[in-house]
C-alpha cells in the first residue's frame, strides 16, 4: 500500500504551499500526494505529484489520513468533469476521517462588506459558483467522515507571485504595463501558516472525536486592508510617483471585505495575524529577486 498523510485532490497553489509540509513518518511513502493534471513527479521532501489517471488506476492501493479538496471542475470538458466527480465520490466513501474543502468567500458574492457564518451565499463570479457547486456535491456525497468546508478570505504567502501584493508590485515594476490591474478597494488577508495551524487544530479535534460531522467555517483575520493605501505604500518604498499607478483601477464590483471572527475560532483560540499595509509591502519586497529593490 502507498500511504500518505495528506491527499490533495487538486493543487492547493503556492499561497497554501505550507499545507504540504508535515512530519514524514517511517511507515508513510510520503508526507503529501498531490493529484493534478501534471505528470508524475517525486520531490525530495516526500511530496509526490501524480495525475488523475494514475489515481484512477491505483485507487485501491492508496491510503491517506486527510483528503484536502482544492480542485476546479468548471474549466474541464464534460467527459473529464464527469470522470473527476466520479473519482472524488469514491474518495469520499470511508477512506479517511476528515475531508477538508478549500472553498472561498467568493461564494458570498459582491453585496456584503462584513462576512460571517450567517451571511447568505450568492456568488457573482464563475469561480464563486464553482465553489458553491463543489460544496453541494461534497455534502451530498459525504461518507462517514467529518466534512470541513473552509471559506477562506485572501490567503497571503509573500513568496507567491500570484498573490495580490505581488501582482501589485509586478505591475508597478513594469515601466509600460500592457494590461490594466483591476482591484477591489479592500481585502481581508490571512497568512498561509495560520490556515495550516487552523486545519491542524481541526484535525486534532476530529481525532479526539470532539468535532461535529459537518462544519462550515469562515476564516479571516477580521482586518480590512485598503488596497489604494497598499499601492501608495509600494510606490513610496520604490520611489515612484502617481504616474506609475495609472494602469491600476478599483472596482466596486469586487467586494470590500472584512471577516467577522467565526464562533469556532473563538471556541478553539484560532487567531490570524493582522498585517498593516506597511508590513505587507516590506514582507513582499523582501522576497522579490530584483537588484533594484
Amino acid at each position: 500500500m502507498l500511504k500518505f498523510r495528506k491527499l490533495f485532490y487538486g493543487n492547493p497553489g503556492k499561497s497554501l504551499s505550507g499545507l504540504l509540509t508535515s512530519e514524514k513518518l517511517e511507515d508513510l511513502t510520503g508526507s503529501s500526494l498531490i493529484v493534478t493534471n501534471k505528470l508524475i513527479k517525486v520531490m525530495d521532501n516526500g511530496i509526490e505529484v501524480r495525475n488523475y489517471e494514475w489515481l484512477e488506476e491505483n485507487y485501491a492501493t492508496v491510503e491517506f489520513e486527510q483528503l484536502i479538496v482544492s480542485t476546479r471542475m468548471d474549466l474541464l470538458n464534460a467527459e473529464d468533469r464527469s470522470s473527476r466527480y466520479t473519482l472524488l465520490r469514491s474518495l469520499l466513501q470511508g477512506r479517511t476521517e476528515v475531508v477538508f474543502f478549500l472553498s472561498s468567500i467568493a461564494v458570498f458574492g459582491h453585496n456584503c462588506s462584513l462576512i460571517d457564518s450567517t451571511t447568505k451565499i450568492k456568488p457573482k463570479t464563475s469561480y464563486g459558483a464553482e465553489k458553491k457547486q463543489l460544496e453541494k456535491f461534497l455534502c451530498e456525497n459525504q461518507g462517514t467522515n467529518s466534512l470541513v468546508i473552509l471559506r477562506l478570505s485572501n490567503v497571503i504567502n509573500f513568496k507567491d507571485s500570484s498573490s495580490i501584493p505581488s501582482r501589485i508590485l509586478n505591475h508597478l515594476l513594469e515601466k509600460n504595463p500592457k494590461n490594466k490591474l483591476i482591484l477591489g478597494e479592500s481585502r481581508d488577508f490571512i497568512y498561509h501558516e495560520d490556515v495550516t495551524e487552523a486545519m491542524n487544530k481541526i484535525n486534532k479535534r476530529v481525532k479526539e472525536k470532539s468535532f461535529t460531522n459537518r462544519r462550515v467555517i469562515v476564516l479571516g483575520s477580521g482586518k480590512s486592508i485598503s488596497l489604494p493605501r497598499l499601492v501608495n505604500s509600494f510606490c513610496s518604498h520604490l520611489g515612484y510617483g502617481e504616474d506609475r499607478t495609472t494602469g491600476i483601477s478599483y472596482s466596486h464590483e469586487i467586494p470590500q471585505v472584512a471577516i467577522k471572527m467565526d464562533d469556532w475560532q473563538r471556541e478553539h483560540s484560532v487567531s490570524f495575524r493582522q498585517f498593516s499595509e506597511e508590513e505587507i509591502v516590506k514582507a513582499t519586497l523582501k522576497h522579490v529577486e530584483f537588484p533594484y529593490v
